[in-house]
């Protein structure tokens, strides 16, 4: 993937996490992107996070459901960005979300935007 088309997939997707997040009320406080060196000494795009409250694994069976939910329609935001757009997701940004997932619900990524209360 050239760095463009890193750019490219990141815009949507993370305006998808974005998007969701503040439609759902989940606090979401800013938009990182880290911008590395390549071999030749160049600026390259590195990894674009959306930062937002944490999931604490400790904290989750005392969350309550509506948040659990919301935060995981946000985690999947994500992908629903890059599904609108038809811009393909990148593997490495999914893997995270999927993590990030598992910790409020046993649903899988592409389930998390469906509106079923079950799973979580």
């Amino acid at each position: 993937m050239t760095p463009r088309e890193y750019v490219d997939q990141a815009i949507p997707h993370e305006a998808g996490h974005i998007l969701v997040g503040r439609i759902l009320g989940i606090p979401i406080s800013r938009l990182d992107h880290v911008v590395v060196r390549g071999p030749n000494n160049e600026l390259l795009p590195g990894n674009f996070a959306t930062k937002t409250l944490a999931s604490d694994p400790a904290a989750v069976h005392i969350t309550p459901l509506i948040v659990l939910q919301a935060y995981a329609y946000m985690v999947g935001g994500g992908l629903a960005g890059n599904i609108v757009s038809r811009v393909a997701a990148e593997e490495y940004g999914l893997e995270k979300d999927r993590a990030d997932l598992k910790v409020v619900s046993t649903k899988t990524l592409e389930e998390s935007g469906r509106t079923s209360k079950t799973g979580y």
